[in-house]
């Protein structure tokens, strides 16, 4: 072996470690892993049904981007709903007085759109999930009823907002609202079904949870409240300032566990 022959060797030899970490790092794909709080947070407001959870999120091997995190809920009858993430909310500090009165907790809120998860931090988040097919027919029916509005102020000389309020188009709107609750008694499984964007497949985990007669009623309550927000909703319809209905929803938490 002559000396350019051992030297061809030695730089072959200093290119293969770079390329080797370059094939590594093409192959290797992130692992996800969700862990949820106990609990979880479900409801049914005007947005219609919702499920939050706080879950910290981890990743091994190597940083993941998640651009969607997917809910498929089924009930032990076969009813099932699929609810898309649309919320992140993190507890960024916690303030605390040295008096020990007041202080709060900061918390950035976030639109879902995509996260970063590394390797070397867990991201802890709580995740807000809602039903995109509810809120499609929910804009629909609003939609309806503010084309009924805009007839009715052009061919009516009284108060139209009361013909509108005896309108197949608000009774069809009130009817949906009253009856889109869909959450009843008995045990849901679900799957997180999380889109990672070097993963050709969605990785999946499962848990369930059980709703009882109580958390049934209680959300009930929340779908009979549509006609405490009519003022409000006819005030916005109409462009003009309406008395502002206090609102609070009620919320379950029942208790997840893994499958």
């Amino acid at each position: 072996m002559n000396v350019y022959e051992f030297a061809s060797i030695l730089g072959a030899a200093a290119w293969s470690y770079p390329i080797s970490v370059l094939i590594y790092r093409k192959l290797i794909r992130p692992r996800i892993r969700l862990m949820p709080a106990d609990s979880s947070e479900l409801g049914y407001t005007a947005f219609g049904p919702i499920f939050n959870i706080q879950c910290a999120i981890s990743t091994d091997k190597k940083d993941a981007l998640i651009e969607r995190i997917r809910l498929e809920i089924t009930h032990a009858d076969g009813d099932k709903h699929v609810l898309d993430w649309k919320f992140l909310d993190e507890t960024q500090t916690e303030i605390r007085p040295y008096s020990g009165e007041g202080g709060g907790i900061l918390t950035k809120y976030e639109t879902a759109i995509a996260l970063k998860v590394s390797t070397s931090v867990i991201s802890l988040k709580k995740i807000g999930f809602q039903d995109d097919a509810f809120l499609k027919k929910s804009r629909d029916y609003n939609q309806k009823v503010s084309a009924q509005l805009y007839h009715l102020s052009k061919v009516s000389d009284s108060d139209y907002s009361k013909e509108l309020l005896k309108s197949k188009e608000y009774t069809d709107m009130t009817s949906f609202f009253n009856n889109g609750m869909y959450w009843k008694v008995g045990e849901y499984a679900i799957r997180f079904l999380v889109t990672v964007v070097s993963l050709k497949k969605p990785h999946i985990e499962t848990f369930k949870f059980r709703l009882d007669e109580n958390n049934i009623e209680i959300l009930k309550k929340n779908a009979l409240q549509f006609d405490l927000l009519r003022d409000t909703i006819l005030g916005n319809l109409i462009h003009r300032p309406a008395e502002r209905v206090p609102q609070t929803w009620d919320w379950v938490y029942p208790k997840i566990e893994r499958i």
